[in-house]
């Protein structure tokens, strides 16, 4: 029985390596969303929280 194997195609150059966005930008985005919470309670920025969500979503 044949068996080919193909060749995966070059690694696309990324600017730093094993990283797909910069998270200070990401956070810049997100620092942009008005927070509707309420002022008595806050312990955290929003955008802080929402990066925090996203990078866990990442890794599942």
């Amino acid at each position: 029985m044949e068996s080919s194997t193909s060749q995966s195609p070059s690694p696309v150059a990324l600017p730093v390596p094993g990283c797909v966005f910069s998270l200070g930008s990401l956070y810049s985005y997100l620092a942009q969303i008005a927070d509707q919470r309420k002022r008595r309670g806050i312990r955290y920025p929003l955008a802080v929280i929402l990066v925090l969500v996203i990078l866990a979503k990442l890794c599942g």
